[in-house]
């Protein structure tokens, strides 16, 4: 039997595949701020539908699938936690070139709009993957290590570790 489960900012919906060719479709409110709560909920839903047990409605389970439209649903309205962005060294402005996100990219009398993390929570790290997954040059860890330092020690200071971004290194 196989599950999948999506999490939804309303509803959350489950799919059970019985693997017989029957499927079965359950909702239930999303819950939050916990949005386990409402997995559990459709699952024991689901459960009791067949007369089982949680527990028993698992054992027979070999799949279980996970999404959500939690995350994009933050970005879509703005309501992300603030959020410091790394990336390859000498791409620092991926963000702010807003090749997508548009739904005309053509028109440019429609604003672009934010960029998802400001320019200003951007630090590049050394490191390159080619076009074909093959690494160029490998990720420079203590790079990451440092700039996780530069994070601690600004939330240490009040301000949450993602203050403006003023001395970044450039880029290759």
């Amino acid at each position: 039997m196989r599950l999948s489960v999506d999490v939804g900012g309303t509803f959350t919906d489950l799919v059970v595949d019985d693997g017989d060719g029957r499927l079965e479709l359950h909702k239930t409110s999303t819950t939050s701020p916990d949005p386990i709560d409402g997995i559990l909920a459709v699952l024991e839903i689901a459960a009791s539908g067949r007369g089982r047990t949680l527990r028993e409605f698992l054992s027979v389970a070999d799949t279980f699938i996970h999404s959500t439209t939690r995350a994009i649903n933050a970005v879509v309205t703005g309501t992300t936690a603030r959020t410091a962005f790394l990336v390859t060294a000498g791409h620092p402005d991926i963000l702010l070139i807003r090749e997508g996100g548009r739904t005309d990219p053509f028109n440019y009398r429609v604003p672009y709009p934010q960029p998802y993390v400001p320019r200003s929570l951007t630090f590049e790290v050394p490191e390159r993957v080619g076009a074909a997954g093959e690494i160029v040059a490998p990720l420079d860890e203590g790079a990451v290590h440092r700039i996780a330092g530069v994070l601690k020690e600004r939330e240490s200071r009040g301000g949450g570790g993602l203050l403006p971004v003023v001395d970044r290194q450039p880029g290759p």
